[in-house]
């Protein structure tokens, strides 16, 4: 169960009992994909998804092909941007000429599509390789109160206003959700691989960042069926696109027929997830308030210095983050620090998220209440504005603004166990902004799903 909002750990099945006849609705569907005697070179098309995209790789990917998925999920705005001539707009004309013109095709027959991303992380790039391995498909849209379908972060109105202006105008999705299932037998994934063969490989390619994409389909019935059935009492936990699975419940109150959304689904268990901290830079603050920041730690955590480098930190946040709550720190001094967690601050952050004794907050948890709230003064969320906080993937991204004066001090969290986030899920407690990075994220453009009454 969860105590205060956290964790007292008592595991609960991710899967229905029968006597809830609850069940997710996984289907096949026919997908739009780029034409490849009209685009034969796929990283030149395709883009992470849209909310990581910042302005500077917008512009870049709109520059390098005329053809970039961009224009359709993230288009440019123009100061006299119109209600008749926006982004929303322009990006329901380009599919519209996209899908006329042969750009894009659709599949004759509704299939499944297994999918595969092998990747390296940034520090192991010479060393092991990893396989992300699961499939996309359509599944029905269930409200969070079924159980069904399980949220793990809080959404914010302005992001759900954007998507929802593009659904409304182009009635597709161009990228997926990312959600996961339970399956510690490997069933579906086996069963995939089991039916797809190398005639059915659809895509295949290495994008820009050294990531190897491949995609096969998988249109047998029988197939289909056994997965259906295998992922029917299943309960889905989204691990990234929030705002879009909220923003297609928005939009089926408007036009009911548009019950299903793509997604892609990956195991829990699939030894190639990879679940990432997001770091925190503090920038723009005041000379006297990061001074007064790096006097005050030390009244609820234990500051250990005297580390050479990133790497060094790294590890040592990695050992003690097993016992205790534990943070690193570089600050423009060149420093780096280690922050372990006092008693004193664990029953100050308990007592600020009215929390037990029993209980232990996360690690971000002890970040907005000690740091952010508590030391700082940013009652209710003030830093979240991008003017104090910024959100990073990479630590050494962090570092280096840090150096370059244009952030005082870099925060640095261990990562959060994939079994936290689903046990904060079944308990319907969302987890602070920014808690997690699923990786690597499925491509926007691979496959896309029509809704009805938009078809090739």
């Amino acid at each position: 169960m969860v105590c205060g909002g956290r964790l007292c750990r008592v595991q609960r099945p991710l899967t229905h009992s029968p006597e809830t006849r609850s069940v997710v609705d996984v289907n096949p569907f026919r997908g739009v994909l780029y034409n490849p005697e009209k685009v034969p070179d796929l990283k030149q098309v395709v883009t992470p998804p849209y909310d990581v995209i910042n302005p500077e790789a917008q512009a870049i990917y709109h520059r390098r092909h005329p053809h970039n998925v961009i224009r359709l999920d993230l288009g440019e705005q123009f100061p006299d941007d119109s209600t008749t001539n926006n982004r929303y707009t322009r990006a329901a004309a380009y599919f519209k000429d996209w899908l006329k013109n042969q750009v894009f095709i659709q599949d004759n027959h509704p299939a499944l599509y297994r999918y595969e991303i092998t990747y390296s992380l940034g520090h192991q790039r010479q060393t092991s390789k990893k396989t992300l391995r699961g499939f996309f498909a359509v599944v029905r849209l269930e409200p969070f109160s079924s159980g069904k379908i399980l949220p793990h972060e809080n959404t914010f109105p302005k992001v759900k206003e954007d998507r929802l202006n593009l659904l409304r105008a182009c009635r597709a999705n161009f990228s997926p959700i990312f959600a996961l299932y339970l399956d510690s037998e490997d069933r579906v994934q086996n069963l995939l691989e089991q039916g797809s063969s190398k005639a059915s490989l659809r895509i295949d390619f290495i994008n820009e960042d050294q990531t190897h994409h491949r995609m096969w389909s998988a249109k047998d019935p029988g197939l289909i069926r056994k997965i259906q059935e295998r992922l029917a009492p299943q309960i889905l936990l989204i691990a990234d696109g929030h705002h879009r699975y909220e923003t297609a419940l928005a939009f089926r109150e408007e036009y009911p027929k548009a019950d299903h959304m793509l997604m892609l689904l990956v195991n829990m268990k699939d030894p190639g997830m990879s679940l990432l901290p997001i770091h925190r830079v503090m920038q723009n603050l005041s000379a006297d308030r990061a001074e007064r920041l790096l006097k005050d730690l030390p009244r609820y955590f234990q500051v250990e210095t005297n580390i050479p480098t990133l790497a060094s930190l790294q590890q040592r946040m990695e050992k003690s983050g097993q016992h205790q709550s534990t943070m690193g720190l570089y600050t423009d001094r060149g420093d780096y620090q280690l922050l372990i967690l006092k008693p004193e601050g664990l029953q100050k952050a308990r007592a600020l998220l009215n929390m037990p004794a029993t209980s232990t907050p996360l690690d971000v948890d002890i970040f907005d209440q000690l740091v952010l709230e508590e030391l700082l003064g940013f009652k209710g969320g003030a830093a979240d504005r991008g003017t104090y906080l910024l959100y990073i993937k990479d630590p050494e991204e962090g570092v280096e603004k840090v150096k370059r004066g244009k952030a005082q001090m870099a925060f640095f969290l261990n990562p959060v166990k994939i079994e936290v986030v689903q046990d904060l899920a079944r308990e319907g407690i969302k987890m602070p902004h920014k808690s997690t990075y699923f990786y690597p994220k499925p491509l926007s453009g691979l496959v896309i799903n029509t809704l009805p009454n938009h078809s090739a």
